[in-house]
């Protein structure tokens, strides 16, 4: 997995792969499971905070590994808030097992 943070960065990349964006989240997924009615989260340390603007290099996740302990995590939702948006996405997904990540 890698960090790119410019149009020159993907020179490097070979397909097949994901893209996905990234957004600063406080070093903490929390990590959301969904059986049925029910909802299971854990936090999981994660990536480091990047400033927004040009950077001179990628970054790969081996690189990347050591979480940035100066940054405050993202506090968890509220229980209400999270069965709220357990009970929207089941209904909207017509899933009853699946899995998000909250940042």
């Amino acid at each position: 997995m890698s960090l790119i943070f410019s149009q020159a960065g993907l020179r490097d990349i070979r397909p097949p792969g994901v893209l996905q964006s990234f957004v600063n989240h406080g070093v903490v997924l929390h990590k959301v499971f969904v059986v049925g009615e029910k909802h299971f989260t854990v936090d999981r340390p994660s990536l480091k905070n990047f400033s927004t603007g040009p950077h001179g290099k990628r970054f790969s996740f081996t690189a990347m590994r050591k979480v940035d302990e100066m940054m405050p995590g993202v506090p968890v939702p509220s229980n209400d808030a999270m069965v709220a948006m357990v009970k929207e996405l089941r209904a909207e997904l017509g899933m009853e097992l699946f899995g998000m990540d909250i940042t």
